[in-house]
């Protein structure tokens, strides 16, 4: 699960009791992906500027505390939703080594992989085009829907509609632009915070240029801070869960 989500639900399917595959498939999301790295890696440099060391303890820390809610949270559901029951053992037989056929790897690569394509791949291309389609187009009024920029996108447009609900955590529109497009890819919402910042340049000064944006950010009409420690905090925990 600390490499992507999807692979491990399916690894699962190896656990024979029932119980506790259910258990494992259900903590398996509160892994802290590779996925969510770039944006860890994003916040922690903007709540944490001057210091990397804190910066990487504070990243050691997100991967601990997935580990203790993952067990705090399969603690609560084995003894809410399954009959408590002694743990059983897992023991996988390590295979015998010889020299691999060839004929047979490819083939079960294909058998699985396409599989995989099928079941994940088929939600994930949909769901990708929908927030594609909303981030790139826009209302018009002469053709109704048009090409137009981020800032007047579909998505912003939703992003506007839920300010509302983010000013709780201390964020605007701007954000939940990226925080919609983060539900087709975790990793998309710095490309996405990119974007609505009107970040120009290469890549190895994007990330820099966006981290002086987001320091200096306010408000629409005030000078209150958008991106303080209590509100990048909150993006970690909710990217954490």
């Amino acid at each position: 699960g600390f490499a992507c989500a999807i692979p491990a639900v399916f690894a699962a399917r190896s656990i024979p009791s029932r119980r506790e595959r259910f258990l494992t498939i259900w903590i398996i999301p509160l892994m802290s992906c590779s996925a969510r790295l770039p944006v860890y890696a994003l916040l922690l440099a903007a709540l944490l500027p001057a210091a990397a060391w804190k910066a990487g303890l504070g990243l050691a820390g997100i991967y601990i505390s997935s580990l203790l809610v993952g067990s705090i949270v399969a603690g609560i559901a084995s003894r809410l939703v399954f009959k408590y029951r002694n743990p059983s053992l897992l023991a996988m037989e390590l295979p015998v080594y010889r020299v691999p056929r060839w004929k047979a790897i490819l083939r079960m690569t294909w058998a699985r992989g396409s599989a995989y394509l099928k079941r994940a791949g088929v939600p994930i291309i949909i769901v990708s085009a929908i927030l594609w389609g909303l981030s790139n187009f826009g209302p018009s009024s002469q053709t109704l829907i048009a090409p137009t920029g981020m800032d007047e996108s579909f998505a912003a447009t939703l992003g506007q509609k839920m300010e509302p609900v983010l000013r709780p955590m201390g964020v605007d529109w701007r954000v939940g632009v990226g925080l919609i497009s983060a539900f087709a890819a975790r990793e998309v919402f710095v490309s996405s915070m990119a974007i609505v910042f009107h970040i120009e340049g290469d890549e190895a000064t994007q990330q820099d240029l966006l981290l002086e944006r987001m320091r200096t950010a306010t408000f629409p009409g005030s000078t209150q801070r958008i991106f303080t420690p209590a509100s990048i905090i909150g993006l970690i925990v909710f990217f954490f869960f």
